[in-house]
C-alpha cells in the first residue's frame, strides 16, 4: 500500500475517540476528536458514532476498529460494555457498508496491545508479556515470544464472587469515590490472580489509569516487573489502525492472487483449445492409420480360417480286425443246394497171366 495512513477508532463503554495515524512509526498526525459512546450503545447508533468521527477527518481511505469484545473473523462475539444486540453481527461488514470504506475491527485491548509491543514498552521483549488495559472494564492482552494470543478477556475472571473488572477497574474507582491506596490494594489481588494462572515476565498498565501509575504503584506486591504503557491511551488508535493495515494489505493480496490464478487459468483453457482445434484439422488433412483393434483382428483371423481352413491332421485308420473265415459246413445228403460229384471210374484191371 503506497499511503501509511489509517484512521484509527477506539470505540469504548464511555467514549468513541479517532485520528490519523501513520502506521510506520505510530505516530498520531492530528488531534483526537472525541464523542460520547451512545445510549443505547446498539449496532445502529454505534454505526452512526463511528460515521461522525469518519466525516469529521473527510477519510476516504481503509479504517481501524477497536472494539470492546471478542471478534472472531469479523463478527463480535461478546459485549460486555456495550449492548448485547452486537453478539453475532459481522461488525465489519456493518461499518464498511455504512462508510462505503473498508474498515476491520479488532478487540480494543488487542489492539492497544499491538501498538505497546511494535512501538512501546514492550517493544523487543521476549518471554511472556501481560499488557492490561484499565479503563471501563479491564482488558487483557498476552504475548509469547512477540506472538499475540487473541480475545483473552481474563477482566471476566471470577473475584470474590463477582466479575474482577467490576470490584477493581478505574470506572469502579471512580464510581465508589476511593482513594488511590484503597484502589491498588483492590487491584494488587486481581495481579495476584494473574500472576497464578499465567506467571508473565512482564505486565504492561495501560488504558486510563495508565497516566497516573505514580499514584498506586507502590501499592502493587506481584512478584513480575510492572512498567506503564509508553503509548498510554493512544495505544488503542495506533493498534487498531496497525491491525487494519495488516488486513487491508492480506485482502489486496489475496484478491490480487485469486485474478492471476483465474487469468492463468483462461490462458490454459485458452492454449488447450488452441491446440486441440489445430490437432483436429491436421489429424482432418492427414488422418492417420487408425490403430487395428483386437476384436476386429480376431474377427479377420477367423474368417481367414474359415475361407482357408488349415489340413486337419489325417489320423491314422483304425485297425481293423480281419474276421476269421467261418468253418465250412458239410453239406446235408438231403441239400440240394450243390450236386454230388460224380464218382471217377475206377480204372479196368489187366488180366492176370498164368
Amino acid at each position: 500500500m503506497k499511503s501509511q495512513k489509517i484512521l484509527g477508532i477506539d470505540i469504548g463503554g464511555s467514549g468513541i475517540k479517532g485520528a490519523p495515524v501513520d502506521s510506520k512509526n505510530g505516530k498520531i498526525l492530528e488531534s483526537r476528536f472525541r464523542i460520547e459512546t451512545p445510549d443505547p450503545s446498539s449496532p445502529k447508533d454505534i454505526t452512526e458514532a463511528v460515521v461522525q468521527v469518519i466525516k469529521h477527518f473527510k477519510w476516504k481511505g481503509p479504517v481501524g476498529c477497536g472494539f470492546p469484545g471478542v471478534i472472531q473473523k469479523g463478527f463480535v462475539r461478546t459485549a460486555a460494555n456495550v449492548d448485547k444486540s452486537w453478539i453475532d453481527t459481522n461488525i465489519n461488514k456493518l461499518l464498511s457498508d455504512s462508510t462505503k470504506l473498508p474498515v476491520f475491527a479488532i478487540n480494543d485491548a488487542d489492539a492497544a496491545g499491538l501498538a505497546e509491543m511494535k512501538f512501546g514498552a514492550g517493544k523487543d521483549k521476549k518471554g511472556v508479556v501481560l499488557l492490561l488495559t484499565i479503563g471501563t472494564g479491564i482488558g487483557t492482552v498476552l504475548f509469547s515470544n512477540g506472538k499475540l494470543v487473541p480475545n483473552l478477556e481474563m477482566g471476566h475472571i471470577e473475584l470474590h464472587g463477582m466479575d474482577a473488572e467490576k470490584q477493581c477497574s478505574d470506572a469502579v474507582r471512580k464510581e465508589l469515590v476511593l482513594s488511590w491506596e484503597e484502589w491498588g490494594k483492590k487491584f494488587n489481588e486481581y495481579l495476584l490472580t494473574m500472576q497464578a494462572l499465567l506467571w508473565p515476565d512482564l505486565i504492561i498498565l495501560g488504558g486510563g489509569a495508565s497516566k497516573k501509575t505514580d499514584k498506586f504503584l507502590e501499592f502493587l506486591k506481584v512478584k513480575v516487573k510492572i512498567v506503564p504503557a509508553k503509548l498510554l491511551n493512544e495505544a488503542g488508535l495506533v493498534g487498531a489502525a496497525l491491525a487494519a493495515k495488516s488486513q487491508y494489505e492480506q485482502e489486496k493480496k489475496s484478491g490480487k492472487s485469486k485474478s492471476k490464478s483465474k487469468s492463468k487459468s483462461k490462458s490454459k483453457s485458452k492454449s488447450k483449445s488452441k491446440s486441440k482445434s489445430k490437432s483436429k484439422s491436421k489429424s482432418k488433412s492427414n488422418p492417420e492409420p487408425k490403430p487395428k483393434s483386437k476384436s476386429k483382428s480376431k474377427s479377420k483371423s477367423k474368417s481367414k480360417s474359415k475361407s482357408n481352413p488349415e489340413p486337419k491332421p489325417k489320423l491314422k485308420p483304425k485297425s481293423k480286425s480281419k474276421p476269421e473265415p467261418e468253418p465250412k459246413l458239410k453239406p446235408k445228403s438231403n441239400s440240394k443246394s450243390e450236386p454230388k460229384p460224380k464218382p471217377k471210374p475206377k480204372p479196368k484191371s489187366k488180366p492176370k497171366t498164368k
